[in-house]
């Protein structure tokens, strides 16, 4: 899991950045013996983060303030998971997190949202293919459901030219 802050610093001279983020993917739901067969005991998986590319002005040596988001973390016996967290980069992009799977006899997690982006990617994987993941749903055993993946963000300024 690699979710976490910190700051992005534009290049000295740069005047945009291209940026792909991806928000966190949701935990995927527990098996839940309490519900009839259909339908469906099983756990439910977790959606995937959502996933933008943004093309934004920057200030050269600005320092920006980003976030990746959290993996949602697994639903255990007839428990929902949890929603993955956004990422984001302040004032810059969005990518919202993916919602939680839910437990036996519910629904799955649908994905997150990148609102503002210049182009939406939710719901593909072109790049770092397991980061932003839904996590499955459990089955009879283990009655656990697995976390999601964090998400990520890929920043490319120019040098104002």
């Amino acid at each position: 899991d690699n979710a976490g802050n910190g700051t992005y610093t534009a290049n000295p001279g740069a005047n945009n950045a291209s940026m792909f983020v991806k928000g966190g993917g949701g935990g995927g739901g527990g098996y839940n013996a309490g519900v009839p067969a259909n339908p469906g005991r099983n756990g439910k998986s977790g959606g995937s983060g959502g996933f933008g590319f943004y093309f934004q002005p920057v200030s050269g040596g600005t320092g920006y303030d980003y976030t990746v988001g959290a993996q949602g973390n697994a639903g255990g016996q007839a428990q929902d998971g949890n929603a993955g967290g956004a990422s984001n980069i302040t004032n810059l992009a969005t990518a919202n997190g993916g919602n939680r799977g839910g437990s036996g006899g519910s629904n799955p997690g649908t994905t997150g949202s990148a609102p503002g982006a210049m182009t939406d990617l939710s719901g593909s994987n072109i790049i770092h293919e397991n980061k932003g993941q839904g996590g499955a749903g459990a089955g009879a055993s283990p009655a656990t459901g697995q976390p999601g993946k964090s998400g990520f963000i890929l920043v490319y300024d120019n040098s104002g030219t």
